[in-house]
């Protein structure tokens, strides 16, 4: 699981520099993006790596519950 959050948005875009390594993951790892954070950046949703899912705030609560252990890094 992983979430990308704030400007780890912009890394996450079908023409960015970790498109294939990233697709490549979600054959085994969940990943999502807070859509708050893509509104903020002006990204659109089809912009994104397929795959990835838009989750909301509420969404990032429910994970949070799920998965107790959390690295996160800026």
């Amino acid at each position: 699981m992983l979430v990308f959050l704030e400007n780890a948005t912009l890394r996450i875009l079908q023409n960015g520099t970790l498109a294939d390594s990233l697709t490549g993951k979600l054959a085994t790892h969940r990943l999502c993006v807070l859509a708050e954070d893509l509104v903020i950046r002006g990204i659109s949703p089809d912009a994104l790596i397929k795959g990835i899912e838009v989750i909301d705030y509420a969404g990032l609560v429910d994970l949070t519950v799920k998965h107790p252990l959390i690295q996160s890094w800026s």
